[in-house]
């Protein structure tokens, strides 16, 4: 689940963020280069137009990136360095979205401690992620929960209930037990389709004005709820392909990517962002020359459909690190200070999205809905 913030919050504010299921700006800005200082007016809201997202009539594409612990960082002085780190790195690449973890449920440094009990210091480290944000140009996408049990996520919320006596039996009671799925409502304002009907029309009711994307992958049936703008799925054909053969793995990445743009157009009428990509270089299969081969292939497929007029709204690469956080990869980590290669393409993608965004208008009869 997304949850958007606008620029240059306060304290007060940030604690927005857990209002409002959807993905906004910190800026809506595009280009290479940190712009501040300048009026929240001067930039254009990215609107969803049909099944294209467009930002002042022109078509926007997401450039971006994920980095899952930058609230946790942050809210340690010692280690907030490395948040204004990455996303430098990733506004001299070019790079104009950021991915990252909203919440933490439980454990160390968790912004939830439990239900209804937050943590000031780590809402004031989000509130930093959202300021440097600002400061280097970088829209957010701020996730609010967790399939996985990786910062507590739905398996927390799952214990909360059995401490609270509930009779549970697995994690996947977070999706239909009243009481678990009132810690979320809680949270977020501080069977599947079902929940992603009600959360969806719940948080719609707090905040319309935001899209809103859901983050799973049962791809048709889930992104055709109610008051989801935009769909979302992610490509690890590394962890899929038991062929290494790059031509044939390639081609089955270009191949998977057009039917969901496909399937996005003509069954959902939306955009699909695809959310995640990566490669692990710990997979003796692949190295950094197949992976950089792995994200041109995925950029290129992204911008040759838009000739097609296809619906393929963006990327966001799994993971950019700065330098100095080597030893939390698991293979995924893309730091660019030690691979200039890597920068170079990504920074050649940057060059040809704002060709691309200098191109006309997007006209479309469809509603327009503010992101």
């Amino acid at each position: 689940m997304m949850a958007g913030v606008g620029a240059g919050t306060n304290a007060a504010s940030v604690r927005s963020v857990l209002i409002a299921l959807a993905w906004t700006a910190a800026l809506s800005r595009c280009g290479a280069h940190a712009m501040s200082g300048m009026e929240d007016e001067a930039w254009g809201a990215v609107e969803r137009r049909g099944t294209h997202f467009v930002v002042r009539g022109r078509p926007f594409l997401v450039h971006g990136f994920n980095t899952y612990w930058l609230m946790v960082f942050a809210a340690d002085p010692a280690t907030r360095c490395k948040v204004s780190d990455v996303f430098k790195d990733a506004a001299d690449a070019g790079l104009t979205v950021c991915r990252t973890w909203a919440f933490n449920d439980g454990g160390w440094r968790a912004l939830q401690i439990s239900p209804f009990v937050y943590d000031e210091e780590v809402f004031k480290g989000l509130d930093f992620v959202v300021s440097e944000a600002r400061t280097h140009g970088m829209r957010l996408m701020l996730s609010l929960c967790n399939n996985w049990e990786d910062y507590g996520g739905k398996a927390q919320y799952v214990r909360w209930g059995k401490e609270a006596g509930l009779d549970l039996s697995g994690d996947d009671d977070f999706f239909s037990d009243p009481t678990v799925k009132g810690y979320y409502k809680a949270f977020v304002k501080v069977k599947h389709k079902a929940w992603f009907e009600e959360m969806a029309a719940y948080v719609k009711s707090i905040d319309p004005m935001h899209l809103l994307e859901i983050g799973v992958e049962d791809f048709i049936r889930n992104h055709q709820v109610a008051g989801v703008d935009f769909a979302s799925v992610h490509v690890y054909s590394d962890t899929w392909l038991p062929d290494p053969d790059s031509d044939a793995h390639l081609q089955f990445v270009r191949d998977w990517m057009h039917q969901h743009m496909d399937d996005a157009e003509k069954l959902l009428g939306k955009p699909v962002v695809f959310g995640e990509f990566g490669a692990s270089v710990k997979d003796e299969r692949f190295d950094s020359g197949f992976r950089e081969t792995f994200m041109e292939t995925v950029y290129n497929t992204l911008l040759s459909s838009r000739t097609r007029r296809d619906v393929g709204g963006g990327c966001l690469v799994w993971q950019l690190f700065p330098e100095g956080t080597e030893h939390m990869d698991d293979g995924y980590a893309v730091v660019l200070a030690e691979s200039p290669s890597t920068l170079q393409m990504l920074s050649q993608h940057s060059r040809n999205l704002q060709t691309h965004h200098s191109k006309g208008s997007c006209r479309s009869s469809e509603p327009r809905e503010e992101l």
